[in-house]
């Protein structure tokens, strides 16, 4: 049986002898030009090509990016694995994933003038290599999309930059390592407010950030994020242990006081000498199922007037220089249950805390000071 192929929603990318080379799936030339100068621009050609949406084959190579590629179509884009690696463009990034005038938009399907977000965009299996030089990926106004497979390394600054309107999309097998810059100061991860809503997070790793690992919340938007989850993943500060930088591993800066963030069945580790693993400014944060603590750090989890914290049958532990405070809160609101506390200090201080419940924790403690204070005593 002969099957028909639409070549004009299908395209390859690869590097031939020192060219680089976009294709159709006949292997017709839709754009060519010198490898490790024209890499950005030949991809921003195969993108164009399969316009309002198809699938690019980027095949195992080294491409190298003068200028950002934008993704503004129902696109795939579809690696080989870690052999397929992204140099991003100094001091911008590798991909930015926006809304524009030509963008198929999720109103088309339901109708709804207010749903006109750019969706069904998929990145997989491929790396970006920032070599202390480009970020990784920036995103706006998008919605019903699906990541997977990356690896984000070495960047200069943020790995994965969620901005505004970002709704109803999947991270999942993530792999951001050495990225964040204290100078800058940007995070690893930064998830903005303005409205991002529904993001999940599965099987995630954030190791040796240069700053904070996770920032949520950023600016002062009017809309905070809401329903952002995180589960099964890693969060590892710097090594060596000295050098970690003064910083929280994960800041939420603002959340939804209601619908904020979850953090479950994840490991979270290593921190700056006084610095916390997990800090919270406002809103509702739950913490559950995760081992926590290790490396330096003060406080496993600090609350500031604001956090309204859930933290359910996790594991705290210490380690070489950890951690004075399993959990230290300020004026927030807490629910601390079925927790085990297992170290020389790893107590909790409430100084103090309005409506909290702490109740069924096992606490196993190699300290002769009481486990739980209340008040500045």
């Amino acid at each position: 049986m002969n099957r028909r192929v639409n070549r004009k929603y299908s395209a390859t990318f690869l590097i031939e002898n020192n060219r680089v080379i976009a294709e159709d799936n006949a292997g017709n030339i839709i754009e060519e030009g010198k490898a490790g100068v024209d890499d950005a621009r030949v991809l921003q050609s195969a993108i164009d090509y399969i316009h309002p949406g198809g699938e690019v084959k980027m095949l195992r190579g080294k491409y190298i990016f003068a200028e950002p590629v934008v993704v503004y179509n129902t696109t795939l884009i579809n690696g080989e694995g870690r052999g397929t690696i992204i140099t991003p463009p100094s001091g911008d990034y590798a991909f930015k994933v926006i809304t524009t005038e030509k963008s198929p938009l999720r109103s088309e399907i339901n109708g709804l003038d207010v749903d006109n977000s750019l969706y069904g965009v998929v990145f997989r299996d491929f790396a970006i290599d920032g070599e202390r030089k480009g970020k990784g990926i920036y995103m706006k106004k998008l919605i019903d999309s699906f990541f997977e497979g990356l690896w984000i390394v070495n960047t200069d600054g943020v790995g994965l930059n969620i901005d505004e309107y970002v709704w109803e999309c999947n991270f999942e097998n993530i792999h951001l390592i050495g990225n964040g810059n204290a100078d800058m100061k940007e995070a690893t991860i930064i998830i903005g407010g303005g409205d991002n809503n529904n993001l999940r997070f599965e099987r995630t790793e954030v190791i040796f950030p240069n700053y904070r690992g996770v920032e949520i919340g950023a600016g002062n938007r009017p809309y905070p994020p809401r329903l952002i989850f995180f589960s099964h993943s890693m969060f590892h500060g710097l090594l060596p242990i000295k050098k970690a930088p003064p910083y929280e591993l994960i800041y939420v800066n603002n959340v939804d006081s209601k619908r904020g963030a979850v953090i479950s069945d994840s490991r979270i580790t290593h921190t700056g000498e006084r610095s916390a693993l997990i800090k919270v400014m406002r809103g509702s944060v739950t913490i559950s199922n995760c081992i926590i603590g290790g490396g330096t750090g003060m406080y496993a989890i600090r609350g500031e007037k604001g956090a309204m914290l859930r933290i359910v049958g996790n594991t705290f532990h210490d380690g070489p220089n950890y951690n004075e405070y399993s959990l230290y809160a300020t004026g927030s609101e807490v629910i601390f249950q079925a927790n085990i506390l297992d170290g020389k200090e790893t107590k909790i201080c409430l100084a103090p805390a309005s409506n909290s419940i702490i109740v069924n924790n096992r606490f196993i403690l190699d300290t002769e000071e009481c486990s739980i204070w209340i008040g500045d005593d």
